[in-house]
């Protein structure tokens, strides 16, 4: 009888093998997939990033009855495939996927924006490059759909 199969997206810090090694033991009762996403380690650097682009590449990875798993960026690319191929999933999870614009206007998502960067929280007090890290992440992950998907 064949393992069910968990397809695992990595985001944009580490490859699949370094995001996902806490998830190895699972191999003993699943068929894990763990592709290293494009641009990414062993793989040859990109250009640019496109999530719509790489949820189109993820159709390769699916089955019918795949459990499909993303994490930050990867979770983005997770909801995207999932949303072009919904026959072929058994579940979603996604963790952590900088994907705030779908939350604009709800009040949670109001009382989380205001302790981002720009609005005198805390994490003003670690500085400089980071903050400018924090704020272009925040920009890009409240970014309009479409041509925004792209990461140059």
């Amino acid at each position: 009888m064949p393992r069910p199969r968990i397809l695992l997206v990595h985001g944009s810090v580490v490859n699949g093998d370094a995001t996902w090694a806490a998830q190895r033991p699972l191999a003993d009762r699943f068929e894990l997939v763990v592709p290293n996403r494009r641009g990414f380690p062993p793989g040859p650097e990109v250009d640019r990033v496109d999530y719509d682009d790489e949820a189109v590449w993820l159709d390769a990875f699916l089955e019918p009855g795949t459990h499909l798993v993303g994490h930050s960026y990867g979770g983005v690319i997770a909801l995207l495939a999932a949303a072009r191929r919904p026959e072929l999933l058994r579940s979603l999870t996604v963790v952590e996927p900088p994907a705030m614009r779908v939350a604009r206007g709800d009040p949670a998502f109001g009382a989380l924006r205001a302790v981002l960067p720009g609005e005198g929280h805390a994490v003003q007090r670690l500085g400089g490059p980071f903050n400018e890290l924090l704020a272009a992440f925040v920009e890009r992950a409240e970014a309009e759909p479409g041509g925004s998907g792209a990461l140059a």
